[in-house]
């Protein structure tokens, strides 16, 4: 365990300083920017040539504003549900996190180091926040790139822990063990993209809900939630292989959308 640990930080040590050499999707003209500023929808519009599609993003812009492009380095998933987890950020889920960074869990793998750093930096205090002062600090964390690596490392860590937990459950899904272990693999490994079933766990450890809106390969729209039983708090564009953030700014605040207008887009 001791040595997949090292090799885990050597693996994200190495992405860190790739990162300092070369831009991805999703990068500004300054390749060490882990997120773009958010921008208007207008933006991704203009990025398709596809009439369909265009349409179908102008519609979306009725329920979004904004969108915020997150880095493509295999880690796009964790990092645009921290992102976005950050830029809804009130008292309950900023206690959330601090309350799963003390986890004792066995299968909770993060570093103490990392524990610490996260809560320095999410810990404001004994007062409660405010929501809208709330809401611009999380918005101005959601810039800190220190703080979305650690919270990459943090959302991987919940992920595995929700999969070894519900293990003997989820195993059935799947059509073998070492497939099962492959999962728990990737999830804990830095720079692998993220399937299903480690979406689902991340949104179930983490007692949320993700929308997402995907772009499929031959052009069609369509979205799903999970868990289906949730109302989504999070709001994800998916192009193959690729996360993106949707947002709805009101007066300068993030505001939930309307979740039936969006699945309205959907290809029948």
């Amino acid at each position: 365990q001791q040595q997949q640990q090292q090799q885990k930080q050597q693996q994200q040590h190495q992405h860190q300083q790739q990162h300092k050499n070369d831009g991805k999707k999703g990068s500004t003209t300054d390749p060490q920017n882990i997120t773009k500023s958010v921008v208007g929808l207008d933006q991704l519009v203009s990025e398709y040539q596809n009439q369909k599609i265009r349409e179908k993003l102008t519609k979306l812009k009725s329920v979004f504003s904004h969108y915020t492009a997150i880095r493509g380095d295999g880690n796009c998933l964790y990092r645009a549900v921290a992102y976005s987890i950050l830029i809804h950020l009130n008292t309950s889920t900023q206690e959330k996190l601090l309350d799963l960074c003390t986890s004792e869990s066995k299968t909770f793998q993060l570093d103490e180091d990392t524990k610490t750093r996260i809560i320095e930096k999410l810990y404001w205090g004994e007062s409660k926040e405010e929501e809208h002062i709330c809401d611009k600090r999380g918005r101005k964390s959601a810039e800190d790139e220190e703080l979305s690596e650690l919270l990459v490392e943090f959302m991987r860590a919940v992920t595995v822990d929700y999969l070894e937990k519900n293990r003997s459950e989820l195993a059935w899904f799947v059509d073998s063990e070492k497939e099962f272990n492959k999962i728990i693999l990737d999830a804990n490994t830095y720079g692998t993209e993220a399937e299903q079933m480690q979406i689902m766990a991340l949104m179930n450890g983490m007692e949320m809900c993700c929308l997402i809106i995907q772009i499929d390969r031959d052009n069609k729209i369509t979205t799903y939630q999970i868990p289906e039983e949730k109302t989504p708090t999070i709001n994800l564009l998916y192009r193959p292989g690729h996360y993106d953030v949707l947002l709805y700014l009101h007066n300068d605040l993030v505001v939930p959308p309307e979740i039936d207008r969006i699945k309205s887009l959907s290809d029948v």
